[in-house]
């Protein structure tokens, strides 16, 4: 069941990808970048950011550099697109850029205390695992921002029901 969820909102998120924010200059679904030219659909078009990249995690504050597998590439571009859907469109790329380092985060401490790697696999104790190493990597004055991801993340995993258990990731600030 969980796998089948999964697999269902990929494909709805690859869809809509393909049929409403694909253009001729934009990267296709299967690259590891997009706006790997610089130039694509105004969906996308970062402020000085020349791509958005899902292959890696380098250069993230507190984390060690690590390739992401395509299974996770998958999850991290289809939460995009729902992010971007749920906002009507109204969504900055810089804001699903921070969205991206989160799942990537979340990627790097499932890595970390599990060794697997299908977002399927994600829990609360690896959501919280993550908090724990932004926390120690970043300003107390971003936190509020950076909960507010993680709770909006999680969501979208628990609106799906790809995971074992409900995550209940919460942090008092």
């Amino acid at each position: 069941m969980q796998l089948t969820n999964y697999n269902k909102f990929i494909d709805e998120q690859k869809e809509y990808f393909e049929n409403n924010l694909y253009q001729l200059n934009d990267a296709l679904w299967k690259d590891s970048f997009w706006l790997k030219s610089g130039v694509g659909s105004n969906w996308l078009l970062p402020r000085g950011k020349p791509s958005i990249s899902f292959n890696s995690i380098n250069r993230v504050k507190g984390l060690s550099n690590i390739n992401i597998p395509e299974d996770y590439q998958q999850f991290c571009k289809a939460i995009l697109v729902y992010s971007y859907r749920q906002a009507n469109g109204k969504v900055s790329p810089q804001k699903l850029v921070a969205e991206l380092l989160v799942l990537k985060r979340w990627f790097y401490s499932l890595q970390e205390l599990t060794s697997y790697s299908h977002p399927t696999k994600l829990s609360t104790e690896i959501l919280g695992h993550a908090y724990s190493l932004l926390k120690d990597n970043s300003s107390p004055v971003n936190l509020p921002d950076h909960v507010g991801t993680f709770k909006r993340l999680q969501g979208i995993v628990n609106k799906y029901g790809f995971t074992s258990k409900k995550l209940e990731f919460e942090v008092d600030l």
